[in-house]
């Protein structure tokens, strides 16, 4: 029996955690060393790009809860509807980063602040979306999509990354969140 497709989503959250706690790593280092640290930020608002913007958002918006709404889950309130509105302040907060990770030069005191508090917002906020995602939406739709629907679901996806990672991509991301994970997480 072929796993739900849900089960693929909840493995993107496991990484995109470890991209969070790099993130998190980093944006402590770059208070102690913005130099030599800023360009590791634009590393990992480039692979947040990708991978949640791109693949994992795309995934949930395009493919999921298009087929939750065909299956009775209400677009306009309710879990579909806080996953689109996080969403958006998501991808708010990722140009955030990405702006602060295009500053020019050595960061002045006041961009320092602003790169370090939009690191840890971003981090606390997709968390805390992550979280909700768990708690509210992957349940609804394990119960809405029975076998048929699941399975076309799946399809989907797999469709989904073959187009958006074709090729090794989204092995070399997998890459480069390791490279991130190993060398700014916290140990433990």
């Amino acid at each position: 029996m072929e796993p739900h497709p849900i089960e693929s989503l909840r493995a993107e959250h496991a990484v995109i955690r470890r991209l969070l706690a790099a993130l998190s790593g980093l944006g402590a280092r770059l208070e102690r060393d913005p130099v030599n640290e800023r360009p590791q930020l634009a590393r990992c608002a480039q692979a947040l790009g990708e991978l949640v913007q791109l693949f994992h958002h795309d995934k949930e918006e395009e493919i999921l809860l298009p087929a939750l709404a065909r299956h009775g889950l209400d677009w306009g309130s309710g879990p579909a509807a806080r996953v689109r509105q996080e969403h958006e302040q998501e991808a708010y907060l990722a140009r955030v980063l990405e702006q602060a990770a295009e500053q020019v030069g050595r960061y002045d005191p006041e961009d320092l602040r602003h790169a370090v508090k939009a690191i840890r917002a971003y981090v606390e906020f997709v968390g805390a979306h992550l979280a909700g995602e768990e708690a509210h939406l992957f349940p609804a739709a394990e119960a809405a999509l029975d076998g048929a629907a699941a399975a076309d679901v799946a399809r989907q996806f797999a469709a989904h990354e073959a187009h958006r990672f074709g090729g090794h991509r989204y092995a070399d991301l997998l890459r480069e969140v390791d490279r991130l994970h190993a060398e700014y997480a916290p140990a433990g």
